[in-house]
């Protein structure tokens, strides 16, 4: 599913989808095979009754995936649809359907299962998606520059707060959020930690980005 092409063709990301298939259109076979390759969460009464068993989420990674399903009454994959195929999330894919296709097709090659395996998109729910927007400034120093002035944008109906990593616009909202960092600085941590890896020439370029991240819910 992977499509170099479609990951460059905008300046936009997708960076975060959530996603979801009843489990009744997930094949027995496929079913079984997760289910052993995934931890559980016990419920235990006071008297040492287990109530209730499920499985919890389990994260399928390498140098360059970083995505994590869970089967119970849903089928759920969720991640950065970026770190398939690509080593970080600096740019990637605008394409939902793409990126869907490539999430889904990815996590059903561990187990050996082709992609139609499980049914098409329509079938799918979206709980949660991340778009974001990198703009390229003149230096390296007019993000931050940038993201200063922004301590003086006005509420509106939802709280703008200012914080060291960026501003949060309805930071805790359950319904939506927008943050704007440096995409420099992210990238320093995230290569910092190995959760994502970049080059010496991508964490120079990365310093004049001023990222825009919108997380609907």
């Amino acid at each position: 599913m992977f499509d170099l092409t479609k990951e460059y063709a905008h300046p936009g990301m997708i960076d975060w989808l959530s996603l979801r298939l009843d489990v009744s259109l997930v094949p027995e076979a496929l079913r079984l095979s997760m289910e052993k390759y995934s931890g559980k969460i016990m419920l235990i009464s006071a008297d040492g009754e287990v109530k209730a068993t499920r499985c919890s989420w389990e994260s399928i990674r390498s140098d360059t995936h970083q995505i994590a399903f869970r089967i119970g009454s849903y089928l759920e994959i969720q991640g950065s649809p970026a770190r398939v195929g690509l080593r970080n999330n600096a740019f990637g894919s605008l394409d939902i359907r793409y990126c869907a296709e490539k999430m889904i097709s990815f996590v059903l090659s561990q187990f050996g299962f082709l992609r139609e395996t499980l049914p098409p998109l329509p079938e799918w729910g979206c709980t949660r998606i991340d778009i974001t927007r990198n703009l390229c400034m003149a230096s390296r120093e007019e993000p931050a520059q940038a993201l200063e002035a922004l301590k003086y944008l006005p509420s509106g109906r939802q709280k703008v707060s200012f914080e060291p990593d960026g501003v949060y616009i309805g930071k805790r909202s359950s319904h939506q959020t927008a943050k704007i960092y440096l995409k420099g600085r992210d990238a320093k941590r995230l290569h910092a930690s190995k959760k994502a890896f970049y080059t010496e020439e991508e964490l120079l370029l990365s310093e004049y980005l001023l990222r825009f991240e919108l997380m609907l819910r």
